[in-house]
């Protein structure tokens, strides 16, 4: 393994070797058991325990166990988010701009407003200022179609 480098910070350090521990558990674990497994003082696993808990990236059971918090999931997700979708979404944007000479967008619905979140701008792409003008008008109608809620 690689020397540490030397503005490492230990207590971060600890910190995820606390949740790796607790992560690799097949039961919920007590601070003194993750205190040994860890090789920390125990005054020290119980200032990262109750840190991580305040965090939500460990819960405390009734029993006084420890099991990974809801913070753990969230931050899986969003990695999966980031790796996952997009490289996808922007291949096929680059797709559609290059089969249609046009600029593909890609937009998601974000508290009732339509928000662009990737680009690919294809050949035959123009840049004028008044696009949103040059917009077709929504009809007035008893229920206007759903993209115009």
């Amino acid at each position: 393994m690689a020397a540490a480098p030397s503005d490492l910070i230990q207590s971060v350090s600890r910190a995820l070797r606390v949740l790796e521990e607790v992560a690799r558990a097949d039961r919920p674990l007590t601070v003194k058991v993750i205190a040994r497994r860890c090789g920390l003082n125990l005054s020290t696993s119980y200032h990262l325990v109750r840190t991580l808990c305040y965090e939500g990236y460990l819960h405390r059971r009734q029993d006084g166990d420890y099991v990974l918090g809801t913070k753990v999931a969230e931050r899986f997700h969003e990695m999966l988010g980031a790796f996952g979708r997009p490289p996808r979404a922007g291949a096929v944007l680059r797709h559609l701009a290059a089969s249609t000479g046009h600029t593909a967008y890609l937009a998601r619905l974000s508290a009732g407003r339509v928000v662009v979140v990737e680009v690919a701008e294809g050949p035959w792409a123009s840049r004028r200022a008044d696009w949103p003008s040059r917009l077709p008008r929504p009809r007035r109608c008893a229920s206007p179609p759903p993209i115009w809620r």
